[in-house]
């Protein structure tokens, strides 16, 4: 846009990290299946289309050793939820209401991955860093703030966005994964702030811009 990349600052989106971490020692699946959760608006330019033909994909086999529920807004493209409706039917997966916080973070705590299959660059996706926060792992797309957010397999792996083939071969990668196996999610640190830090960074910010005028 023609600014001085050098003016620029980014301060990271905060978050409670503390709140969400008590979501972290969630009981393990009592069928020792892993358990795969999609938050996100159900429109298609968030991919759900593509988890479910991926978790198609998986087989009988595969998919009885895991489970898969999509939560979101629904009132956008009543056509295309109507569509993924039959489609989670078809393969054994649930398509579950619009969550409000609470019901956010009792998703993550009873889930094992979190799956991100968006076709477009999202930004900075809260609801990554969220997934970290509670402990889960997550697979996403190898697109924009999601593969940052990714980068060098922490927490997670990616694959190539809107190939359903591909994440099919990241959840069976995931599916039935020792812990020792996992790279551990990230904690608090400057690029996953918490509440207190992101306002700290915010103030000194606008003190050293108030500085400059």
């Amino acid at each position: 846009l023609g600014l001085d990349a050098e003016r620029l600052r980014v301060v990271p989106t905060g978050l409670d990290w503390d709140a969400l971490a008590r979501s972290a020692d969630r009981a393990p699946d009592p069928d020792g299946r892993t358990r795969f959760l999609f938050l996100g608006t159900l429109v298609p330019h968030k991919g759900a289309h593509v988890l479910l033909d991926a978790f198609a994909r998986l087989g009988a086999a595969g998919r009885a050793r895991a489970t898969l529920t999509l939560h979101g807004p629904a009132d956008s493209d009543p056509a295309y939820v109507d569509a993924l409706e039959a489609r989670a039917t078809e393969v054994g997966a649930e398509l579950g209401p619009r969550l409000d916080r609470a019901g956010v973070a009792r998703a993550l705590s009873s889930h094992d991955v979190l799956v991100v299959p968006s076709l477009w660059l999202e930004v900075r996706p809260l609801v990554i860093v969220e997934a970290y926060a509670a402990g889960l792992r997550v697979v996403a797309s190898d697109l924009g703030g999601m593969a940052e957010l990714l980068g060098e397999g922490i927490g997670g792996r990616t694959f190539a966005a809107g190939d359903a083939a591909a994440l099919a071969d990241a959840l069976s990668a995931e599916v039935g994964l020792d812990p020792a196996e996992q790279n551990p999610a990230p904690g608090p640190s400057a690029a996953f702030p918490t509440w207190d830090a992101m306002l700290d960074s915010v103030i000194d910010e606008t003190e050293e811009a108030r500085a400059l005028r």
